[in-house]
């Protein structure tokens, strides 16, 4: 229902109005009031849909009144028409349109022109409602709209803030435009500092710009590609980056956009397998080596045994100074130099153990020397300087000789292209306080030296020298600065584990242009006798007792048959395991001791052993062989093999083995 405020200080006139009204719009309702302060106060509490104001009024007339409905947001709204009982003039009428007025009517009023300005107010008003309620409508809707987009925004941003890949963006010419603040957590540039800048400035190779490029374009977008960018900090980082071309909406390309992933500790992580499979594959490869090679040491043994026992027999047989003795005095020697090559063969394969003798050292250095004049071409100077008086060490002559010869030969690569001269010398040193001399500059050793006397063994060269960088590595295995065919990169590295298992030391000392020095530092022992092996004093033990000899090879087993018989023992020689077995089986009591070689066709020698203790239990057994493993012999002593001989078998070792274990069989000795 429509309402209709009447503003006139007449009473009379409000109750003209009022009728005129109620008969010519019927269901409207009228309001009245009797002053503009009453009028005021009754449009704010009804809001009525039009106002009629009578402008002559006492204290506040309608000019006054409309100003303050015009004024107040509340009444602002409500269509006024103002009716005046005097002719009004051009001033007036403006001034009241000025203020807010949508009409004036003069007194006495036309009713067909009063209902007509009423009716144009109330649609003026309805008009207005429908509009001030749509405005506000689109309002709350904008404001609705607004806040969610608001809403998306700030998600969108922590979400961008806080993602652990690098989300970025490139115009046309691949400058950077956009690019999450990860960047600094990956590259360790602030985005301020990125932005701006060419993508492709940070690939640590420029030019796979246009291959990435080139693979954007085949297929319109990438996924998974590895690029490696330089960070701040000057390391490289490896990322993981899914692209596409961004684009306008007529379809023109704007640019690229991605998002690259940190894969830097996954890639090291493949790099690291890679190397550790390549180091597998050497480690098999040099595994099928070491076999290969005791395979062959094996073969060798068996070739040297009958040459060396021989000999060293023949040798009691020729006068001295003889040149027949002479002569077979050198294959002596070339026998016992090819044992000392299997030696090596067996260590390098790990199937011997060293075998530790208080030695002098100046023979083997002498042989060394020896060796390499006749290996190295004369335009190399080899000098020595060796120490008479030079005292013993406990090593394995094999080792230390390979010591020697792994420097030497090395220091001969170092010469090889510009000649020049390789010095080796011998010396006796004495280490006074931890970390051992100083007296020469810019000296690296593997670790300290603890104070005692020790043999030092100096292999130097006027060679191309190496850089510090380059000394901190020479002693990793494989690790080599040899073409390929020049070197394996094990010599140094066997060096240094033989002379650690030995309780020494190794000292470089090298210089880019002037050559390297490189000093083994072997303990020296206190006044300790050199052994019989050792010395090998021509004088053996003998005996009567009857022995039953086993060993495939023919020349092995003739040999040891004329070594026994010659220290008087009554021998027995069978070839093959099943013809031994057999003998024994046939009359036990004939043997007081057997001596087989481990490694047989049909039957080795521990399974012959086992079989002849179960005919004869404590028979004495000695078992040869070419390779020395601590969990054999003591598999061997456990089911009761009294001794172990290493081939090739010199005539004193047999002799001493032999009469050692028939004097102490009953007791059960392993020697």
């Amino acid at each position: 229902m429509q309402k209709i405020l009447a503003i006139d200080d007449k009473m009379d006139n409000l109750i003209i109005l009022s009728a005129l009204l109620k008969n010519l719009l019927p269901g409207c309702t009228v309001i009245t009031a009797q002053s503009g302060m009453e009028g005021i106060a009754i449009a704010r509490a009804e809001l009525p849909d039009a106002i009629l104001l009578d402008v002559k009024m006492p204290d506040m007339d309608g000019f006054e009144t409309c100003r303050r409905l015009m004024s107040d947001e509340r009444t602002n709204c409500i269509p006024v028409i103002m009716i005046t009982a005097i002719k009004t003039d051009p001033e007036s009428r403006v001034k009241g349109l000025e203020i807010g007025a949508n009409a004036f009517l003069a007194k006495p009023i036309d009713q067909h022109e009063l209902i007509s300005q009423v009716k144009v107010a109330l649609r003026i008003k309805k008009a207005e409602d429908a509009l001030r309620e749509q405005r506000n409508s689109l309002d709350k809707m904008v404001q609705e709209r607004t806040a969610a987009l608001q809403e998306s925004e700030r998600k969108y941003r922590e979400i961008f803030e806080s993602i652990i890949d690098v989300f970025y963006r490139t115009d046309n010419e691949g400058v950077l435009r956009i690019v999450s603040p990860s960047v600094e957590q990956i590259l360790g540039y602030p985005p301020d500092q990125v932005i701006g800048k060419k993508l492709y400035e940070f690939y640590v190779n420029p030019e796979e710009r246009d291959q990435f490029l080139a693979a954007l374009r085949q297929k319109g977008e990438i996924k998974g590609y590895e690029v490696p960018l330089r960070a701040k900090d000057g390391s490289v980082v490896w990322v993981s980056t899914n692209a596409q071309f961004y684009r306008d909406q007529q379809g023109e390309i704007l640019g690229v956009q991605g998002i690259s992933r940190d894969i830097t500790e996954q890639k090291l992580a493949e790099e690291e397998n890679i190397k550790l499979e390549a180091r597998l594959q050497q480690a098999q490869k040099m595994e099928s080596i070491g076999s290969l090679a005791g395979g062959i040491a094996h073969d060798l043994n068996n070739i040297l045994f009958p040459i060396s026992g021989l000999s060293e027999m023949l040798l009691d047989d020729m006068p001295p100074g003889s040149r027949e003795r002479e002569s077979i005095e050198q294959i002596h020697k070339s026998a016992q130099r090819g044992s000392d090559l299997v030696q090596q063969i067996l260590a390098f394969s790990r199937q011997s153990k060293p075998r530790k003798l208080p030695i002098r050292i100046q023979p083997i250095l002498n042989e060394v020397l020896k060796l390499a004049r006749a290996a190295i071409p004369m335009n190399i100077e080899i000098s020595s300087h060796i120490d008479t008086d030079c005292g013993l060490v406990s090593a394995d002559p094999t080792q230390v000789h390979q010591i020697a010869m792994n420097l030497v030969t090395n220091a001969f690569h170092a010469v090889e292209k510009n000649s020049g001269t390789i010095k080796i010398e011998l010396k006796e040193t004495h280490i006074t306080s931890l970390g051992g001399p100083e007296e020469l500059p810019s000296r690296v050793m593997t670790g300290d030296i603890l104070v005692g006397r020790y043999a030092c063994i100096t292999v130097s060269d006027t060679g191309t020298g190496m850089s510090q960088t380059l000394i901190a590595k020479i002693f990793e295995p494989y690790f080599t600065t040899k073409k390929l065919g020049k070197g394996t990169g094990l010599g140094l590295s066997v060096v240094h584990g033989i002379v650690k298992e030995h309780g020494g030391n190794i000292r470089v000392n090298s210089e880019v242009g002037k050559g390297t020095a490189f000093q083994v530092y072997l303990p020296l022992l206190e006044d300790v006798a050199v052994s019989k092996a050792a010395a090998g004093n021509g004088t053996y033990p003998t005996g009567s007792e009857s022995i039953l000899l086993v060993d495939d090879e023919e020349p092995i087993a003739y040999m040891e048959q004329m070594m026994l018989e010659k220290l008087g023992y009554q021998v027995t020689v069978r070839t093959s395991s099943p013809d031994a077995l057999s003998a024994f089986k046939a009359n036990p009591g004939n043997f007081d001791l057997v001596i087989s070689d481990k490694s047989m066709p049909n039957m080795t020698g521990e399974q012959l052993a086992r079989e002849l203790i179960l005919i004869k239990p404590g028979i004495p057994i000695i078992i040869c062989t070419g390779f020395s493993d601590e969990i054999d012999m003591q598999h061997g002593k456990a089911m009761g093999i009294k001794g172990f001989l290493m081939k090739p078998v010199a005539a004193g070792d047999l002799a001493e083995m032999v009469r050692k274990v028939l004097d102490t069989a009953s007791d059960g000795v392993l020697v």
